[in-house]
C-alpha cells in the first residue's frame, strides 16, 4: 500500500497524469440587426452567442459556416435571451457573425482551452418573468460540475436601461444601448465550482430576462518521466 501512495504521489510531483486546461478569450464582438465587425477567431476551440431579444427570436449565423447548438430560450413578457454555442468551431481570421431580426442582439466571445466535445455544455439557468419591471435581475443558480470552467451570462432589457454592471466577479464584455434592444453579455472562468447566481443591475426600471450557461475546459495530458521502484 505504501509503494502504490509512493507511486501517486511521486506522479503528481512530475507532472505525469491529467490537468485541466485554461481556458482564455481570444475575441469578442457585437451587433443589433446586421452582421458583427470582423475578428479573428484563431486558436478558438469554443464560439458564444449570447442573444437578447424583444419578442421573437431569429437564429444567428457565421460566415465560416458552423453549427449551433443553443440552451432554453427563455421567454417573457417583452424580453427573450439565449446562448447558442459552436464547439470546436471552423474559425479563423475575418470571421463575422449575423442575426436579421431589428428587435435582436447578438453577444459573440471566441475561447481557446475549452472542451471540444459534444459534451462542452455544462450547467445552465434562465430568468424571463412577466409583468414585472426592475432594476435588477439574477439568471438563476448554477453549480459547475468543476474548477475551471467558462461562464457566460446574457442580460436583455427594454430600452432606457442604462449604467449595467453585474456583480460575482463578472466582467462585461460588450454592451448595447443604442439600438431597438438593450442588453449585454459578461463572463467569469470560475475557479472554484461553487453554486453562482450574478445580479445584473441598472438604472430606470425595465422588463428585463438573464440566463446564464457554463462550459467545461479541455482535459490536458501532462508529461513526465516515469519513475521505476
Amino acid at each position: 500500500m505504501r509503494r502504490f501512495s509512493l507511486l501517486f504521489v511521486l506522479m503528481f510531483a512530475l507532472g505525469i497524469g491529467s490537468a485541466r486546461a485554461t481556458i482564455a478569450l481570444v475575441a469578442h464582438t457585437y451587433v443589433n440587426n446586421g452582421t458583427t465587425p470582423a475578428i479573428n477567431t484563431t486558436g478558438a476551440t469554443l464560439l458564444v452567442i449570447a442573444a437578447s431579444a424583444y419578442g421573437g427570436m431569429a437564429a444567428p449565423t457565421d460566415s465560416k459556416g458552423n453549427s449551433w447548438a443553443k440552451i432554453n430560450t427563455y421567454t417573457g413578457d417583452t424580453q427573450n435571451v439565449t446562448i447558442y454555442y459552436a464547439y470546436n468551431p471552423i474559425v479563423g481570421a475575418s470571421h463575422t457573425f449575423s442575426v436579421a431580426r431589428s428587435y435582436e442582439n447578438i453577444f459573440v466571445s471566441a475561447w481557446s482551452g475549452t472542451s471540444t466535445a459534444s459534451t462542452v455544455l455544462d450547467a445552465h439557468n434562465g430568468y424571463a418573468p412577466f409583468d414585472v419591471s426592475m432594476t435588477s435581475i439574477q439568471p438563476g443558480s448554477i453549480t459547475p460540475a468543476m474548477s475551471g470552467e467558462l461562464i457566460i451570462t446574457v442580460l436583455g432589457t427594454a430600452t432606457n436601461a442604462t449604467g449595467y454592471a453585474i456583480d460575482s466577479s463578472f466582467t462585461i464584455l460588450d454592451q448595447q444601448t443604442a439600438a431597438l434592444e438593450y442588453g449585454a453579455d459578461a463572463y467569469l472562468i470560475d475557479a472554484n465550482a461553487n453554486a453562482i447566481n450574478p445580479k445584473w443591475s441598472w438604472t430606470t426600471s425595465q422588463y428585463a430576462a438573464a440566463c446564464i450557461a457554463s462550459f467545461k475546459p479541455a482535459s490536458a495530458q501532462n508529461t513526465g518521466r516515469a519513475v521505476i521502484f
